[in-house]
Formats: C-alpha cells, structure tokens, sequence
C-alpha cells in the first residue's frame, strides 16, 4: 500500500464525508465503517506492506500498523490526532502501537505526538 504525491495518507475529512446526524446514529455508522475497513486488514490473506511516501494521518497511521511491514521515506510522519478531536484510538492502535513503539512512544502518540520516520 502507498500513497501519490506528497502524502501517503491525509486522513478522514470528516467535514466533508459525513451529514448532520443524531450523536448514537454517528456513533453507529462510525463503528460499522471502521469495523469494515480494518477488518480489511485483519482477514487479509496475504502478507501486506505500507510504503509511507509522505505524512500518514490517523486511521493511516492506525491501518498501517496492522501491516506486516512498514517501510517508510525521510519525509513520512506519522500523526494519530485522535485526543484532540475527541475520538478514541482506532484500528486496534492501542494494542498494536505499545507492541511497535514501546508503553511510553504509543502513549505519546495517541495523545497526539507527532513522529518523524
């Protein structure tokens, strides 16, 4: 998996994909949307790799963490902003990510800390 252009991934842009909806509907369709895209990743039968090319933002950060591998360019960044948009972590992340960074780095980068390749 990789990006075109400068970023692998900017992310969900949340005002422009979703409509005025009741909070329990939003919540609803958030779950069902993400139970969708992550399990992707999880059922996939073969090994699959990220090549982050440039900054990756949130949910891929989070997806590319249930890869295999990750290999990344001198300019990828990785982003999960999460704390302050006032979600919880996703796609597993708090699980994977202490695996991957160690307690304190996934931490640090689920409350937001930005990390360099």
């Amino acid at each position: 998996l990789t990006g075109t252009g400068k970023y692998y991934c900017a992310g969900v842009d949340f005002a422009g994909s979703l409509k005025p909806m009741h909070p329990r509907e939003f919540k609803a369709r958030l779950t069902e949307q993400n139970q969708a895209l992550f399990d992707q990743f999880l059922d996939f039968p073969k090994p699959l790799f990220a090549a982050l090319n440039g900054p990756a933002i949130g949910a891929a950060v989070t997806s590319a963490g249930l890869c295999d591998q990750i290999i990344a360019s001198d300019t990828a960044t990785l982003h999960t902003p999460f704390k302050s948009l006032g979600l919880v972590p996703e796609g597993c992340s708090s699980f994977t990510f202490p695996l991957v960074f160690g307690d304190t780095v996934a931490k640090e980068v689920l409350e937001g800390r930005k990390l360099s390749a």
